[in-house]
């Protein structure tokens, strides 16, 4: 009964660090546990970015060999900036996120400002006299509406002012060729 020990949570034996039989001093580790329930995703984040990370408000969406694990709060902010290479480290408590195990590698998406808006694909933009513009088809004809850009997620562009372009015909590719005005025939 002396020899048998508990372990203070649930997991697995993660390795085994002396043989069957051997003897082990005061203090020696003998296994190496590994919970099975919660696991910790762990990143350094550029040092601009240190006052818009607040622990518990914002969250990240944490994705491992392509898929999406979900999105979870921040639940460490590390205190100070590292000097040499300029980056903090913030950590994730992935909770429910059973396609885990120790040490696979992720990626993660810290969401640093979020609105409900309307939007298009970002190739839809393109540049014109150094400024933004995305073009819409009516009545056969390229126009160019105002275009005031929001947040840029890569994939998408927020338009401040959409209202122009709700319910309209976008131009999603071949907009290098356009002009407003110029004729467009859809196929």
């Amino acid at each position: 009964a002396d020899s048998r020990v508990t372990a203070p949570f649930a997991g697995v034996v993660s390795a085994r660090l002396i043989e069957p039989g051997e003897c082990a001093g005061s203090g020696v580790a003998v296994l190496s546990l590994t919970g099975v329930s919660s696991f910790e995703a762990r990143a350094h984040v550029a040092a601009v970015h240190f006052k818009q990370v607040v622990v518990g408000e914002t969250r990240a969406n944490v994705f491992s060999h392509g898929q999406n694990l979900g999105e979870f709060p921040v639940t460490l902010r590390s205190p100070t900036v590292d000097f040499q290479s300029r980056t903090f480290e913030i950590r994730v408590a992935l909770t429910n996120a059973p396609a885990v195990t120790d040490g696979m590698a992720c990626d993660i998406a810290l969401i640093l400002a979020s609105r409900t808006g309307r939007g298009v694909a970002s190739s839809a933009i393109g540049t014109r006299d150094g400024k933004a513009v995305v073009y819409v088809v009516e009545g056969g004809f390229a126009h160019q509406p105002s275009l005031t850009r929001g947040i840029v997620d890569g994939i998408f562009t927020e338009l401040l002012d959409s209202d122009s372009l709700s319910g309209k015909s976008i131009v999603i590719e071949g907009q290098s060729f356009l002009n407003d005005k110029t004729p467009v025939r859809m196929e």
